[in-house]
């Protein structure tokens, strides 16, 4: 399986000279920004959002700057000194402008926010100096605010960015190109397969940019806002693209008691616990000025559990919540906790796949209490719901063994090796449980793409 493990961040900083070796091509990369996104249509790998998959990775690092400079001039026009504090970051750095940019900045942020034709708007002569499209943007989002839809561009903007960060591939990473950009986030991304570092790439900026705005969206705990964030972590834990801790981190900052968010995000810390992903983290070979995001096996299972304890104590009747938090116990030697948690979630599983994991999680902690009959009778279960799973047998077989039966655990074995045979593309849950948390990921998305795009325009 190939699994997509972030690395902590870096800030880096420069000089406003090096930032600005050309002020006209700044703003034009921000005006190109706000007319992609006024273009883009939600959910689609569309000509918008294929031109910016294109932008390099610092144009990017860029943009994430300015996209936040324009989303605080959208509240305030007559702002002139921006920061912006990164996650991890003590000091915000000033983003430094030029007299010129800045006025410039100011028209299209009139415009991004629907005011071009208001009074402090129209007094900097926005009308005459805005082009067609921007003006069509203006009365777009003006629309959208009047049928009450607040931070029409903000909204746009994060489906934008998402859309291409779900859609495109990542940049190898070269530490001789990565962008000196006062206030940017330079993240790197370590690619595992078979619990080795095949590659390292840059971290998806598109998602930091994306995050950054919606940050700015009023009003707290906008019911968009919080979809966009169950949506795109679902997707990512499907896809096995654990890009970084910042997203879900980000997401339980804005909302903090919601349980799918604190179930996706214990569910990522599971992950982090595999194996695989441990001993690709005790070999990687990570950038100077880099650490990885990820922790020892004992301390990323701890997490996990608490997460989903707190996503219980929000929703009690959430079952996979509850099954992952009896493997959680049953990973750190805590089987008789983990069998009553895992008796519940057993219980209610009201779908093969949470009945198949329930059973056979259920049935190894059986056997660690030494209730080895009733754990034959449930790998038995698991056997039954998927007929073509190994992994059942591969549990009869050492449950045999156990009780030295040899005959009946080299019968097991016999046929994991027929299935083995027979299906060669694998067809065992078992093999896709770290991702099957993300499974219903297309669902959150379209109705996040309906709510975007049923505002008039």
């Amino acid at each position: 399986m190939r699994l997509v493990v972030a690395v902590a961040v870096v800030f880096l900083a420069s000089s406003a000279a090096a930032q600005d070796r050309d002020d006209d091509a700044r703003m034009v990369r921000v005006e190109a920004w706000l007319k992609e996104i006024l273009h883009h249509q939600p959910g689609e790998f569309d000509e918008p959002a294929e031109r910016m998959a294109r932008w390099s990775h610092a144009e990017l690092q860029a943009l994430s700057v300015d996209a936040i400079t324009v989303s605080q001039m959208m509240r305030e026009v007559r702002i002139t000194l921006f920061t912006f504090r990164r996650p991890g970051q003590r000091n915000p750095p000033r983003i430094p402008y030029t007299s010129r940019q800045l006025e410039r900045m100011r028209l299209l942020a009139c415009a991004a926010a629907g005011i071009a034709k208001q009074r402090e708007c129209v007094q900097r002569r926005s009308l005459q100096l805005l082009d067609d499209e921007l003006l069509r943007m203006n009365d777009v989002v003006a629309a959208a605010t009047e049928h009450g839809q607040l931070d029409y561009m903000l909204r746009r903007a994060a489906m934008l960015h998402a859309d291409v960060a779900m859609s495109s591939g990542p940049d190898v990473f070269d530490s001789g190109i990565a962008a000196q950009v006062v206030g940017a986030v330079n993240r790197v991304t370590i690619h595992i397969e078979d619990g080795r570092n095949t590659s390292t790439h840059f971290g998806a900026v598109h998602w930091d940019i994306a995050r950054s705005l919606l940050a700015a969206v009023r009003p707290a705990g906008d019911p968009m806002v919080l979809l966009w964030y169950q949506a795109t972590a679902a997707w990512m834990q499907a896809n096995a693209y654990h890009e970084n801790a910042d997203h879900l981190t980000e997401a339980l900052r804005l909302f903090p008691r919601d349980p799918m968010l604190l179930f996706l995000s214990g569910c990522e810390h599971e992950t982090f616990a595999r194996p695989a992903i441990q001993a690709a983290v005790r070999s990687a070979d990570v950038p100077a000025g880099y650490e990885l995001a990820v922790q020892s096996d004992g301390a990323e299972l701890r997490q996990a559990g608490a997460l989903f304890r707190r996503a219980l104590d929000r929703q009690p009747d959430h079952v996979e919540a509850r099954l992952r938090l009896g493997r959680t116990l049953l990973m750190r030697g805590r089987a008789r906790e983990a069998a009553e948690e895992l008796r519940r979630a057993n219980g209610s599983a009201d779908d093969d796949l949470t009945k198949y994991y329930a059973a056979m999680f259920l049935g190894s902690a059986e056997e660690a209490l030494g209730n080895l009959d009733a754990a034959e009778q449930l790998y038995a279960r698991a056997s039954a719901l998927y007929p073509n799973a190994q992994s059942p047998h591969v549990a009869h077989s050492a449950l045999a063994r156990r009780r030295g039966d040899r005959a009946g655990a080299a019968a097991a074995m016999e046929r994991v090796f027929e299935l083995a045979a027979a299906h060669p593309g694998g067809d065992d849950p078992w093999w896709t449980y770290d991702i099957a948390a993300g499974r219903d990921n297309q669902r959150s998305l379209d109705t996040l793409e309906q709510m975007i795009a049923a505002v008039p325009q």
